[in-house]
């Protein structure tokens, strides 16, 4: 239901659309967000395993959220994949 809102505050707007950026810009998009993803699916599934208890799944989304931002700004300021 909110996609729908949002298409219809777009077109009463009048915002403009974008071009498709072409199948190799989704694949990298897609497989850089695949850590994320994985993420929610490592807690969730880990919790009702049993595997680790919902302190430590905290703590392990906490580790994957930090290594992530260090890994984008490194990126972003051009450090080689050597120094991360």
């Amino acid at each position: 239901m909110p996609i729908h809102t949002a298409y219809l505050v777009a077109v009463k707007r009048g915002y403009k659309s974008e071009k498709f950026p072409g199948w190799t810009a989704l694949a990298i998009a897609f497989f850089g967000a695949i850590p994320g993803l994985l993420t929610a699916v490592i807690i969730v599934g880990g919790v009702l395993s049993g595997v680790f208890t919902v302190t430590e799944s905290g703590a392990f989304g906490a580790i994957m959220r930090s290594s992530s931002l260090c890994w984008s700004i490194g990126r972003s300021r051009g450090a080689s994949s050597s120094l991360l």
